[in-house]
């Protein structure tokens, strides 16, 4: 009778050892589903608050660092700055001459081959020298050849006959003329800006918004190329 008690009592034992381990892994796997979804809620969380922090851009790069550099070249214009920056490439040119007539003051010279307009294509440049004329500005551009009739030349033509006396068109008529004088493209702003070619092809440039020095220079030889001139 005792050995019987004590075998069931052993059986006890063991029966509840063997349920408690159940109950112990059943425990333990449920507390690592938790565990995993909790991670996965925290990661989830974590992402979607990063999208809506950072909105999604349509512009392209091109586009984004074209911004950036109008920013910055308007930044300089508006506030007369003497630092020499470059433009790289057609579209940074026309940024630039957009600049320069909106914060020109008195006046506006160029220097340039032709009118092909590959610079003011897509820009408000002629926008901007308008309002320049409407502020009582002066206007001068003389060209290497007598250009060929096309929009460019019809704009300039129209500002000319809207603003009579302060708008000069010219072109070099006589073969003379000293190769030095027109070796590079340029533009000047009231003696103080300028921009200066050094790749007419890419039309890459330096320029500066107060640099008198330089400035008066291209000033100077501004004047000299309009003795070889003739009106258009």
């Amino acid at each position: 009778m005792v050995l019987i008690q004590t075998l069931r009592q052993i059986y006890i034992s063991l029966y509840l050892q063997a349920v408690k381990a159940i109950l112990i892994r059943i425990m333990n796997k449920n507390m690592l589903n938790l565990t995993s979804n909790h991670l996965q809620e925290k990661r989830a969380k974590k992402t979607n608050s990063s999208t809506s922090r950072t909105p999604i851009s349509l512009k392209g790069d091109k586009e984004m660092r074209l911004e950036s550099f109008r920013n910055k070249v308007d930044t300089f214009g508006e506030n007369k700055m003497n630092f020499t920056f470059e433009n790289a490439g057609i579209e940074h040119a026309g940024v630039v001459l957009c600049a320069m007539a909106r914060y020109a003051e008195s006046k506006f010279i160029v220097y340039d081959v032709n009118l092909e307009g590959d610079i003011t294509k897509g820009t408000n440049v002629y926008d901007e020298i308008e309002k320049f004329l409407e502020r009582g500005g002066k206007f001068e551009i003389v060209t290497k050849t007598n250009p060929k009739d096309n929009i460019s030349k019809k704009k300039l033509f129209d500002l000319r006959d809207k603003y009579k006396d302060n708008v000069d068109l010219m072109y070099i008529n006589e073969a003379e003329i000293s190769k030095e004088l027109i070796s590079d493209c340029f533009t000047v702003v009231d003696d103080k800006g300028y921009r200066q070619e050094y790749n007419f092809s890419k039309r890459k440039a330096k320029f500066n918004f107060n640099n008198p020095t330089i400035s008066k220079s291209l000033t100077n030889r501004f004047e000299q190329i309009k003795k070889y001139t003739s009106t258009m």
